[in-house]
């Protein structure tokens, strides 16, 4: 989440990234009464990293996991959207899929290496023709065929070419991996108290969070009438 333009607590309570163009705040905290979405919304994120670190590992016809929304009989028969934006290495990554619980309709990670907008995946299901469509992915080095041959409808490509040593990707993944840390269970309220007395631990906690990350600024794929989860995270 973005921190307000005022300067009170500017110090302490964001973290600047991008060389300085954007304050993100430390924390940020969600409410809601009692079955408004608060959990659903960490179980679609953990749902999102599961995908990302396992997929590849699955076999011809697995399942993926995906749960729709079951309380409304016309979204149950709709695709799930995931999609975070986030910071890596001083680098941003728009990075998502949409999928149904037996196949990835549609993948895509944009890159902004240089501040303006690279496409590393672009995959998108034809229904038609029952394959998939690969976008311009020039700035993606490496064996993009043998990758995008390898990968199986019920897996998505940044988990495949991981496995198959993509380093590019790595620090993609590796975000999925390392960084986001989803805490569950009944915490006493000493858990943040204990946390903050290590200096160490408050420097490394995470930044900023915010849900529904729909605005992708290259050739945004909205959902129509679809689920929709996301989640934009900052991490160091």
């Amino acid at each position: 989440m973005v921190g307000a333009s005022s300067e009170e607590f500017l110090g302490t309570n964001t973290t600047s990234m991008l060389g300085g163009k954007l304050n993100l705040l430390r924390s940020a905290v969600i409410y809601g009464p009692n079955a408004s979405g608060k959990t659903n919304l960490i179980k679609g994120l953990q749902t999102m990293r599961r995908i990302v670190l396992h997929s590849a590992q699955s076999q011809r016809g697995d399942e993926i996991g995906v749960t729709p929304y079951l309380f409304d009989y016309a979204m149950q028969e709709k695709p799930t959207e995931f999609g975070v934006t986030f910071i890596e290495n001083n680098v941003r990554y728009e990075y998502g899929f949409i999928s149904t619980n037996g196949q990835i309709l549609e993948e895509w990670l944009f890159a902004y290496p240089k501040g303006r907008p690279q496409v590393w995946i672009e995959r998108t299901f034809d229904s038609e023709t029952q394959q998939y469509k690969w976008g311009n992915t020039d700035k993606l080095v490496g064996t993009k065929q043998l990758w995008q041959e390898s990968t199986r409808s019920n897996a998505l490509f940044l988990s495949t070419a991981i496995q198959l040593n993509n380093t590019q990707l790595r620090p993609v993944f590796d975000w999925f991996k390392f960084q986001i840390k989803i805490i569950g269970g009944n915490l006493a309220p000493s858990f943040t108290a204990e946390l903050c007395e290590d200096e160490m631990q408050k420097s490394q906690g995470v930044h900023s969070q915010s849900v529904l990350s729909g605005n992708r600024q290259t050739k945004p794929r909205r959902l129509k009438g679809g689920n929709a989860t996301g989640i934009v995270m900052n991490a160091q």
